[in-house]
């Protein structure tokens, strides 16, 4: 975590950009009660998109197990 006094070197991609005109630049920085709250915030998405991605996962399994069985004839469908 970034505080405040801290170096940054900055290269950027835009030729017309140099360090000196970035350090013109003020960065504010969050309190450090924030950022807590902002990282548990992403933790905890984090987590819920873990669970969705392995649901999706279990999902797919469950939709190939059953289309070898419908296309071996292991099960047959009644019209």
């Amino acid at each position: 975590m970034l505080q405040v006094g801290d170096v940054i070197t900055v290269r950027t991609g835009y030729p017309g950009i140099s360090a000196v005109v970035t350090k013109k630049f003020s960065v504010v920085l969050p309190s450090l009660k924030e950022q807590h709250k902002t990282c548990e915030l992403v933790h905890s998405i984090s987590k819920n998109i873990e669970c969705v991605e392995y649901k999706l996962t279990q999902t797919k399994n469950l939709k190939k197990s059953l289309m070898a069985d419908l296309l071996t004839g292991r099960v047959r469908v009644k019209l």
